[in-house]
């Protein structure tokens, strides 16, 4: 089955919703030092969604001009000559509704925290929405990055599952052919072939490049490290772009919520 992340997050924000008009005002600061078409395009959906949620952006450049705000987002990439690791720990815990900073995962990871980075936050609300075991089962992640596959690793071995990580180097085939769900955060398109997946599997496709590969005309199109064709064996795929994508934008508003009701009830 594919996944229609767009529906599902539609979905997700209803349930946030809810909870954001019970408080009294939510504001969220989003840092941008960067300007381009692919940074624009992110900031400018996370606002739209702000909007649908009734959560107030504050526009910011520092880690210091946004404190006045409940939520921090620092976009990334960051521009040369500025310390991505200094920057993300200026963000202070009951802020960081992406989970960047040290102390944030280390909370997270010691099971101590509201919060769970949004990528791997919305490959287990997928999963749960569609019915898909977690507890048992054995996940395979594909990619060790700071926003994909080390969160998820966290995560999915919080929730029972067995976890093998392949990093850069790996037989990525030798962990994922028995895995009854894969994760994918590499960012190398088509990294993931049908005949490396067991038939029922669940792929929870987080990559994204641009193909260039492709035929005149299509290329440039932005796809996932699964190669399309392992869709058809597989019980749930999430496309790229429209499925793990526009659910982990509606976690960042669930993580606003979450960090708000913990640190300040």
């Amino acid at each position: 089955m594919i996944v229609d992340g767009r529906a599902l997050a539609e979905v997700l924000k209803a349930e946030v919703r809810v909870e954001v008009e019970k408080l009294s005002s939510l504001t969220l600061a989003v840092i941008v030092n960067v300007s381009d078409a692919v940074t624009d395009s992110y900031v400018k959906i996370k606002k739209r969604v702000a909007g649908e949620l009734g959560v107030t952006v504050v526009d910011c450049a520092s880690v210091e001009e946004a404190l006045v705000a409940d939520g921090i987002i620092l976009q990334l990439p960051l521009p040369p000559g500025m310390d991505v690791e200094r920057e993300k720990n200026k963000i202070p815990i009951e802020k960081d509704v992406d989970v960047l900073s040290d102390a944030a995962f280390a909370a997270f990871s010691n099971g101590n925290h509201p919060a769970i980075p949004p990528v791997p936050a919305a490959m287990k609300y997928i999963l749960e929405k569609n019915n898909t075991t977690i507890y048992g089962g054995k996940v395979a992640i594909v990619g060790y990055g700071r926003l994909v596959g080390k969160p998820a690793a966290v995560l999915f071995k919080q929730l029972g599952a067995e976890v093998r990580v392949a990093d850069k180097g790996d037989d990525v085939g030798a962990i994922t052919r028995d895995a009854d769900i894969v994760i994918l955060g590499t960012g190398i398109a088509g990294v993931l072939k049908p005949d490396m997946v067991k038939d029922g599997v669940a792929i929870l496709d987080a990559g994204a490049s641009v193909d260039r590969r492709l035929p005149a005309g299509r290329q440039g199109k932005v796809v996932g490290d699964a190669d399309p064709a392992c869709a058809d064996k597989a019980s749930l795929f999430t496309p790229v772009p429209g499925g793990v994508g526009p659910v982990a934008i509606a976690e960042i508003f669930a993580n606003l919520v979450a960090l708000e009701r913990h640190f300040r009830p």
